[in-house]
């Protein structure tokens, strides 16, 4: 079992997004193994984008995926709640 849900609460073992690749992370907010992280580690966080990231981003440089960035992270805020 990979991931169990009690009261909404997704409770899982973090896993390389990888696919099919079960090696351990060395931190919970990594999102690659130490077996991916040389090759996958600069990618665009986005699906299917291969570009490098900006530093100090998960992004590339497209102002699409910047946008898509910047609601992620505002939406892990309070006053974005509030609203």
């Amino acid at each position: 079992v990979r991931i169990v849900v009690v009261d909404g609460v997704t409770v899982s073992r973090p896993c390389c997004s990888v696919l099919y690749c079960f090696e351990s992370l060395r931190s919970v907010n990594d999102c690659f193994c130490h077996l991916h992280m040389a090759e996958h580690g600069n990618q665009c966080a986005i699906i299917s984008c291969t570009n490098s990231i900006t530093p100090g981003s998960k992004t590339c440089q497209d102002p699409n995926h910047k946008a898509v960035e910047a609601l992620h992270t505002l939406c892990g805020q309070s006053h974005f709640q509030l609203r």
